[in-house]
């Protein structure tokens, strides 16, 4: 079941028009709301359509409706969480983290903490304004509440180029016009999750201490966007509103995967995708996309960054990882040398999930680096009796999935052991 929070309006002549099933959608009414058509019906239905066409088995939609308030916007995101129905939940509601109180955020941030603790996965579009979301800062670099809660996934855009004959994937760059553009930047407000740690930012204008946003991306340019059924007509609409009800709906898919191969199903998804993208899953899993486009601010470049995140959706491999339970393993955190005559001992704190760790050397810190041995789990020492002179190490976990990124790198020599300390001191007194 996929939610999708917002005021329902629509028809669905998408469903034959498509050739698509249409699910059950249960409408959730929270706080007294009506049910009845309000000026968001474009939104709504776009949410519905997107995540229907995405996820053709879906057996229900459920709708949560609550008031466009404060208290609304909290008692509907309540809601979900009590019912603990919905375990893949899109919303598109947001404003500039500095448009919103600090009791407002923290009551947000312990309803998320309660979904990501029971298994619930909540995908939130990152804003439109690209890297400036407050309208009334227009030249301050600013990014949207939810998306930059850390118990969330911010969903960012792309502008996608796809083959006019075949319909395929050809490429894609960072959405960014001179006004509009998919929300990505460095909150305010929440600290560096333990899942963004270690990220590189000499290239993307990125921080290390506070939260950065999108997570990932998929399209949301207008001009390249999604044909929806509203108010009687078809239009095309794009936004990160279109991306982070994909996203819930891949995760349903994912979930289906998931239940079927006995495992838990995905739950807060950041952690995962993160662990994915610093493997040797990533190029299998995401489309990345490192062109150096804006999102009217932060470039995108190889690997993580602030305008697109992780990159878009490759369906087949990104699924295959998620719906098997078994992660790529997390790097190995540290690496020591131990000298020996003849030899020198490799140590290292092992990766969360390694199956096997493979040690790589090096006769310079810029490389080549050589294998020169593997060891199993949960071994994490290597003996290397091949050393000579000054040499440089690091380690990788692997497993079914993947291989982890490198250990951090140590240099040492056999041979030269460092002096122990004295063990005792005396002193004549004259």
């Amino acid at each position: 079941d996929v939610a999708v929070t917002g005021v329902q309006t629509c028809a669905l002549p998408i469903s034959s028009y498509f050739g698509l099933t249409v699910p059950t959608l249960q409408n959730v009414l929270v706080d007294g709301v009506s049910g009845s058509a309000g000026s968001d019906t474009d939104e709504v239905c776009l949410d519905i359509e997107v995540a229907m066409a995405l996820a053709p088995g879906l057996s229900k939609i459920m709708v949560y409706e609550g008031p466009n308030t404060d208290s609304g916007v909290l008692n509907t995101y309540s809601r979900i969480a009590s019912d603990n129905i919905a375990k893949a939940v899109s919303s598109s509601w947001g404003a500039p983290e500095d448009w919103n109180t600090v009791s407002f955020r923290n009551s947000e941030n312990a309803i998320f903490q309660q979904m990501a603790a029971q298994g619930q996965s909540i995908f939130v579009a990152s804003g439109d304004r690209g890297a400036y979301d407050d309208a009334d800062r227009p030249s301050t670099l600013e990014v949207d509440d939810p998306a930059s809660q850390p118990y969330v996934t911010a969903v960012g855009g792309t502008t996608l180029f796809a083959n006019a004959s075949t319909g395929e994937y050809v490429s894609e760059t960072s959405w960014g016009t001179s006004s509009l553009g998919g929300g990505g930047g460095v909150s305010s407000i929440w600290s560096q999750p333990s899942w963004q740690a270690n990220l590189s930012t000499a290239a993307n204008r990125g921080s290390v201490s506070m939260r950065m946003v999108p997570d990932v991306s998929l399209d949301s340019n207008p001009s390249t966007g999604y044909p929806v059924f509203t108010r009687g007509a078809w239009y095309a609409i794009g936004g990160t509103s279109a991306a982070a009800p994909l996203w819930a709906a891949f995760a349903a898919i994912v979930n289906q995967g998931r239940v079927a191969n006995g495992v838990a199903r995905l739950g807060f998804a950041n952690p995962a995708l993160y662990q994915i993208g610093q493997s040797s899953a990533y190029s299998s899993s995401f489309h990345d996309i490192a062109d150096g486009s804006t999102n009217r601010y932060y470039p995108a470049v190889q690997g993580y960054d602030l305008s697109t995140g992780w990159g878009t959706i490759k369906g087949p491999g990104l699924f295959a990882v998620l719906s098997s339970g078994v992660l790529p393993p997390s790097a190995p955190t540290s690496i020591s040398l131990i000298a020996g005559p003849s030899s020198l001992t490799v140590s290292w704190s092992g990766g969360n999930g390694a199956s096997a760790y493979k040690i790589f050397r090096a006769d310079s810190a810029n490389g080549p680096f050589s294998q020169i041995g593997t060891v199993n789990a949960p071994a994490t020492t290597f003996v290397d009796g091949t050393a000579s002179g000054v040499n440089f190490y690091y380690v990788k976990a692997t497993n079914t999935s993947g291989e982890s990124a490198a250990s951090p790198m140590e240099s040492g020599a056999a041979g030269q052991r460092a002096p122990s300390a004295p063990t005792g001191l005396a002193g004549v007194l004259q």
